[in-house]
């Protein structure tokens, strides 16, 4: 029998590589602001949520933005002009047995995260919304289709961006290493729908409370 699939409404997960290293000063930032953070559910996270202010990380965050740009150009495809900014950004250390817990992002558009040091076998996983599955299946074999997880690889330099209502999480360091990630959020600004009942205009311009 043949049979075919179509991926219609898929979850999208961009990746894009930064291709040319992690440079010394960008290095030294993440050990200073180790130096001030704050006790997470299951590791340590920055005390700053506007890291990507800081004049250190200036390329790493033209990279994200024009990245976001490629994003609005080639996924979204608006009709009128939009523009996605990045509201808040800090840094994740996960040690030694640490992991980070099931989350999403509240209050945001899109949501990323850039790997400036990663583990061996490192990932992020991500998980399906499961109150819209009303029978559970036990399954022979795992697929896209019939997941209710998935295991995404990532290595050092990579960016991914998500959709932030997306559920994801971070498995247990094994390593006597520290996984070193920076999360940001994004909101939208300009004309989103002239429809008669939904017309959306988002004028408000953002300005970042700087640390």
């Amino acid at each position: 029998m043949k049979s075919e699939n179509y991926n219609l409404f898929p979850e999208l997960i961009y990746s894009c590589y930064l291709n040319r290293g992690i440079t010394e000063q960008e290095k030294n930032f993440t050990i200073k602001i180790a130096e001030q953070t704050l006790k997470n559910t299951n590791n340590v996270t920055s005390f700053s949520k506007n890291v990507l202010e800081n004049q250190s990380l200036l390329d790493i965050k033209n990279f994200i933005n024009a990245n976001l740009i490629n994003y609005v150009n080639t996924i979204i495809c608006p009709k009128y002009e939009i523009e996605l900014y990045i509201t808040e950004s800090w840094l994740n250390y996960t040690n030694n047995k640490e992991s980070h817990h099931v989350h999403n992002h509240k209050n945001s558009y899109l949501s990323g995260v850039f790997y400036f040091n990663t583990v061996e076998n490192d990932e992020i996983i991500f998980h399906k919304n499961r109150e819209t599955d009303f029978f559970e299946f036990e399954n022979k074999d795992m697929n896209i289709y019939n997941s209710s997880v998935w295991r995404f690889p990532v290595k050092t330099e990579q960016l991914i961006l998500f959709k932030s209502n997306i559920l994801h999480s971070v498995p247990v360091n094994l390593e006597n290493k520290t996984r070193i990630s920076l999360a940001f959020n994004t909101f939208l600004k300009g004309k989103v729908n002239s429809q008669f009942t939904s017309e959306l205009n988002i004028k408000n311009t953002y300005y970042p409370i700087l640390d």
